[in-house]
């Protein structure tokens, strides 16, 4: 049994596992509706490779991948700053961690979080929740300027002390 899901969820759950277990992958509607999408990449690949076919009107009601949208509408050129916007924010996270560590944890947190669900789950630029992450980067940035402001005023206050101690050693 599946506890962590809700009782409507849990059969469609099973059915796919067990899809998948078995090899029958396009038996299960959910997967052969996601591999289906994949003609979008095809679209996109033959017409506009660079800059995407930019178009809604090729779009199946169901719509899974962030990443097969992005291919299609803006082209590699568009889901390489994608991964790109991914992987930096990643970065600063990881390496910005122990000025504010709680929050560069959501941050890496939510940054994994929101590649894997753009992976097979949804398309977060069509979705209200996709706002959520940029909230979240957002209040992360003003808190690194904010600690890193308070760290560079506290250096020049300890620069100054120690000219006004050094200035006050030498007058003695």
């Amino acid at each position: 049994a599946l506890p962590l899901l809700s009782s409507h969820y849990t059969p469609v759950t099973a059915q796919t596992l067990a899809a998948v277990a078995s090899g029958e992958l396009q038996q299960d509607q959910s997967i052969s509706q996601r591999l289906n999408n994949l003609y979008l990449v095809e679209i996109a690949l033959e017409r506009a490779p660079w800059t995407g076919v930019v178009s809604r009107d090729l779009f199946p009601d169901a719509f899974d991948s962030e990443y097969i949208m992005v291919l299609h509408r803006y082209g590699i050129i568009g889901l390489a700053l994608t991964f790109i916007f991914y992987f930096v924010v990643t970065w600063q996270a990881w390496r910005n961690r122990r000025l504010l560590p709680d929050v560069a944890w959501l941050v890496l947190w939510t940054v994994v979080l929101t590649f894997l669900y753009g992976v097979t789950q949804g398309a977060l630029v069509n979705t209200r929740m996709g706002s959520l992450v940029f909230v979240i980067l957002g209040l992360w940035v003003a808190g690194l300027r904010s600690v890193r402001r308070t760290t560079r005023e506290r250096a020049s206050a300890a620069r100054l002390l120690r000219r006004l101690w050094v200035g006050a050693a030498r007058n003695v």
